[in-house]
């Protein structure tokens, strides 16, 4: 059973009731924000489902979710906004530049609602669907130029 109303609209409540991945998120925008005199980072997002063992991009617009079915899983340096990002990644993926974790959730509730959902034998609420999120971050340090890069 989730949250109850009360919880939700409670911000304390709702702030210790959050799960992992949104406290990640909110911590990572808490450390860009500690440190955006010294250095300038830019964050995208990609959704993606695992449906039938098909991949299928969520932020896609709709016409193109339904005709492309062949994205492929590679490594090495990708584009990624501006940047060259090393790493292993899904070609072809729509990628999203966001600035805050509010942003993100509006995201993931848009590709929450392109999912594809079934039930298994075993379990009529189940789904055999998975949804996969993918944060890149691209930081710049403004003194040095140096730059670096996380995935999560």
């Amino acid at each position: 059973e989730g949250p109850s109303q009360d919880d939700v609209t409670d911000p304390e409540k709702y702030k210790e009731l959050r799960g992992v991945n949104r406290r990640a998120v909110d911590r990572m925008y808490d450390i860009i924000n500690e440190r955006k005199d010294a250095e300038t980072t830019v964050v995208y997002v990609s959704v993606l489902e695992i449906y039938c063992e098909r991949v299928r991009d969520l932020l896609a617009p709709k016409k193109k979710k339904e005709d492309k079915d062949d994205y492929k899983v590679r490594s090495g340096l990708h584009p990624v906004g501006d940047y060259e990002v090393p790493g292993n990644y899904v070609e072809g993926l729509v990628q999203v530049k966001v600035s805050s974790s509010d942003e993100i959730t509006n995201l993931l509730d848009e590709a929450k609602s392109s999912r594809k959902e079934g039930t298994t034998d075993m379990n009529t609420h189940s789904s055999r669907s998975h949804m996969i999120l993918s944060l890149v971050a691209c930081t710049r340090n403004n003194a040095t130029g140096a730059q670096s890069f996380g995935k999560l």
